[in-house]
């Protein structure tokens, strides 16, 4: 087991710290690779013991608890990223899990972070910032859909000119993500709505080029809410569930094609 002799060391030695890190790592990627719940029975623990405001501490319990909410995401991105810049994961995780506001949160705190130069957790890599701005701009125009507001029509603007920019320079990774946002801006246009379904299809193409199948099952959901909610199109909005579901089974998500599965479930039960 992961830091099984490190953590001998740290009780050798009496050295609090580097147990309670330790600690929490080991149990974080026990649950990842058993599928349980993360307990917060070690972090109430180091927390009694004055560790809370320890550098990088905060960020480690971070993820130790956003595991609950998205194992899979998380398991997917742990390779790729430096531990102690993991709190850049949080906006991603929201969304996909459906916290459109969480996601929004965190992104703006991330934003204005960095705006500042004063990055309480440690700073956002290059590429996390990139996608957490892409998400960020599809939460803020989930919530515009329900509601107008300046600030969210600024975000959404700023993500579709920065997903246009990152284009120009990677169409491969960047296209697909600036075609679906001007879909979903378009979309909360009711004279638009043909223009956006067939951004909506350019997007889903573009993203299965770049074989972003993950992406392309996000398109495929989208413009099926599209279909059912602004176009009331039940028969074509199953069919983009039903695409959306096959992506996310291809990536391996459980988590969405059970959501996927209840939609449908319920569109079908309407008819």
């Amino acid at each position: 087991m992961f830091g099984h002799l490190e953590l001998k060391l740290g009780a050798l030695h009496n050295n609090i710290r580097s147990r309670a890190f330790l600690s929490l790592f080991q149990q974080t990627i026990s649950q990842l690779i058993n599928k349980e719940a993360p307990s917060d029975d070690l972090v109430d623990k180091y927390n009694k013991d004055g560790l809370l405001k320890a550098e990088g501490y905060q960020t480690v319990v971070h993820y130790h608890r956003v595991i609950a909410v998205s194992r899979e995401l998380s398991l997917l991105l742990l390779v790729h990223l430096d531990v102690h810049k993991l709190h850049s994961l949080l906006p991603i995780q929201s969304f996909w899990v459906g916290h459109t506001v969480r996601c929004q949160y965190f992104a703006s705190k991330i934003e204005s972070e960095e705006k500042s130069g004063q990055s309480t957790l440690g700073g956002t890599p290059k590429l996390m910032g990139v996608l957490s701005t892409f998400y960020y701009g599809l939460a803020a125009i989930d919530k515009l859909k329900r509601r107008k507001d300046s600030e969210l029509k600024r975000i959404a603007k700023a993500s579709i000119d920065k997903m246009r920019e990152f284009a120009q320079f990677s169409k491969h990774n960047y296209m697909n993500k600036a075609l679906l946002l001007e879909a979903e801006h378009l979309s909360m246009d009711k004279r638009k709505h043909e223009q956006a379904r067939n951004m909506y299809l350019d997007a889903i193409k573009a993203s299965e080029q770049s074989k972003l199948v993950h992406e392309q099952g996000l398109c495929c959901e989208l413009a099926g809410k599209h279909c059912e909610k602004s176009c009331n199109e039940p028969k074509q909005a199953l069919i983009f569930y039903n695409q959306a579901k096959k992506c996310y089974k291809e990536w391996g998500s459980k988590m969405k094609v059970e959501s996927m599965d209840q939609t449908i479930e319920r569109l079908t039960l309407k008819k």
